[in-house]
């Protein structure tokens, strides 16, 4: 406390200053640790039920082809004309983990001199590597992982009421190509059934 005194001891004008840059420093912290914590999550509305991300649908069940499939649908049935749309999906592959990895490289330069008074020069590289492992508490050790891959589409097919319209199977095709960012040759528009 003696730092504190010291501080703000002298006249009135020299207390004030000092006191001005405290609730500088003080309204500063503030506004750091409040943007620390702020989640910048953006919400997801499927089923009529709210939540925060694609993980939480997964912690609930969904796969993600199914959050995929419901969410292209979802979108897709608002085109106009469309009327009523069934989305399926096939994906390459499951999650692909990428791990990080501990490079070392190895490089030797050797000189041969034969008995000709020839001279040769031998190159040779080695690169070993290994995945980097986290210690965690008593035997959980696990890779350090640099990012999650989720699977690609492979191909959709959409079933519309308005699926044999030229203009409105377009549509299905472009807004398709657009959201999962495939080409047109995977996407096939068909007409739905009516059921009488």
């Amino acid at each position: 406390m003696e730092w504190l005194r010291k501080f703000f001891k002298g006249d009135s004008n020299n207390v004030k200053a000092n006191l001005v840059v405290v609730i500088v420093i003080g309204v500063i912290l503030l506004i750091l640790t409040s943007n620390a914590f702020r989640k910048n999550k953006k919400d997801l509305t499927m089923n009529n039920n709210t939540v925060s991300s694609v993980s939480e649908l997964k912690e609930n069940g969904s796969t993600y082809e199914a959050i995929l499939e419901s969410r292209l649908k979802k979108a897709l049935s608002k085109v106009e004309g469309v009327g009523n749309v069934d989305v399926m999906l096939t994906l390459s592959y499951g999650k692909e983990l990428v791990l990080a990895k501990d490079v070392a490289t190895e490089e030797s330069k050797t000189i041969e001199n034969d008995s000709n008074g020839g001279m040769r020069e031998i190159n040779s590289k080695s690169l070993n590597s290994k995945n980097v492992i986290i210690s965690g508490s008593g035997s959980n050790n696990q890779p350090l992982i640099i990012k999650e891959l989720e699977p690609k589409v492979e191909g959709v097919i959409i079933i519309a009421s308005g699926g044999d319209n030229v203009y409105i199977k377009e549509s299905l095709i472009n807004a398709t190509k657009a959201i999962l960012g495939i080409d047109a040759h995977k996407i096939q528009v068909l007409k739905m059934k009516t059921i009488n």
